[in-house]
């Protein structure tokens, strides 16, 4: 016995799912072998009423689309060929009616076979894309603009800071030679304010070989290598020798990975990283650093490629630390938590650290808490192809 109105002829069903074809918003038609419609619901017909007057049954697809012949028939020829393990095809057209209106459509081709494997019918679903079409022209119009601005912002720092450079050298060397040649012919407050020039226009020069280093970390281009991180990383140890054996350093460098990176910025990643755990530390109390890294799969599946995923690579020390709401201040230019007479820098070093990982695919994250020292932490990815998404 059949459940309370429920349809129990077959017939009833088919009319049932035909009018459902038939309301539906997208517009639905099916193509014979031969490229010719065979049935088409309103919403197509009303799509393409201008073309096709008394209804597109019967029509081929160049006659409705009015596309050039040869290309809509080798499209179609082309989709009728696939073999069943294929991917359907998927076709997305422009139509401007006669009132000037403009629409896009997504069609979905779904290839029906018979029992030898050969198509008999195309089933084509289509899909009004005008809204997103235009949302994602004007994102595309929003990003060339965007990355026009950024070229030409990173373009004059480069340029400003290279050409102050010069100027600046001078008015160092004469405000010495000024204070040499005076000598004792100056008073104490000529020679306070001597002095107070010097170190001013050494900072000034400071601030600018930084703004040259960041601008020519985003002007530069990546050259991307197979690189061993741990070598590169005793490399920058080597090179930070002195100022960790000044301040009693003690680093403990665990086993790092080998990825697709540029050497030259992973190094300074490296040097900006290391540099801070050393300067950045308590009064009588040594430094003790630790570098490792960490392995995460980007998926879980049991298909999924066991290699492919993102390395964690992590420099922690026992610093003074920092109140973890200022982590998004720390990665900004020329940004300070603490004043220059108790640490020296300019605040470029963590922000050159975050355009290396960016340019890598890649993030830089901290975490810190005052007097209990700070952790950075970089995530690469295994690989580095043009279509890799950044990591979130």
């Amino acid at each position: 016995m059949n459940p309370p109105d429920q349809p129990s002829k077959p017939n009833a069903i088919l009319e049932a799912l035909t009018d459902a074809i038939n309301d539906s918003p997208d517009p639905l038609f099916v193509l014979l072998r031969t490229g010719h419609v065979v049935h088409a619901n309103r919403s197509f017909d009303q799509l393409f009423d201008e073309v096709c007057p008394g209804g597109t049954i019967g029509h081929t697809l160049p006659e409705i689309f009015a596309l050039d012949d040869e290309l809509a028939e080798e499209r179609l020829v082309a989709n009728l060929r696939r073999g069943q393990d294929e991917p359907n095809l998927v076709v997305e057209t422009g139509l401007t009616k006669a009132n000037g209106e403009t629409y896009r459509h997504e069609w979905h081709y779904l290839r029906r076979y018979d029992r030898s494997g050969m198509v008999n019918l195309v089933v084509v679903i289509g899909r009004d894309v005008t809204e997103r079409s235009s949302a994602k022209q004007a994102l595309a119009v929003a990003n060339e603009r965007l990355a026009e601005s950024n070229r030409d912002l990173t373009e004059f720092a480069h340029v400003a800071s290279h050409d102050l450079q010069e100027p600046l050298r001078k008015v160092i060397a004469f405000s010495e030679r000024l204070s040499s040649h005076l000598g004792d012919d100056l008073d104490e407050r000529g020679t306070d304010y001597m002095e107070r020039l010097i170190r001013a226009t050494e900072r000034m020069q400071t601030l600018i070989a930084d703004l040259l280093t960041l601008a020519r970390v985003n002007t530069r281009e990546v050259s991307m290598t197979t690189t061993n991180l741990e070598e590169v990383a005793k490399q920058v140890l080597q090179d930070l020798e002195v100022s960790i054996e000044e301040s009693g350093a003690t680093v403990a460098l665990g086993k790092l990975p080998t990825v697709a990176s540029d050497a030259v910025q992973m190094g300074q990643l490296f040097q900006n990283l290391i540099g801070n755990a050393v300067k950045f530390r308590q009064p009588d109390v040594s430094p003790e650093i630790t570098i490792s890294s960490i392995f995460t799969p980007r998926s879980t599946a049991p298909d999924a490629d066991p290699d492919d995923g993102w390395f964690d690579i992590s420099v922690s020390d026992n610093g003074i630390g920092f109140d973890d709401s200022y982590v998004d201040k720390i990665f900004s230019p020329f940004q300070r938590l603490h004043g220059r007479l108790e640490y020296e820098g300019s605040g470029v070093g963590l922000s050159v650290c975050r355009s290396i990982a960016e340019r890598h695919h890649g993030t830089i994250t901290a975490s810190s808490e005052p007097g209990e020292g700070s952790t950075f932490t970089v995530r690469l990815p295994t690989a580095q192809p043009d279509d890799q998404p950044s990591p979130t």
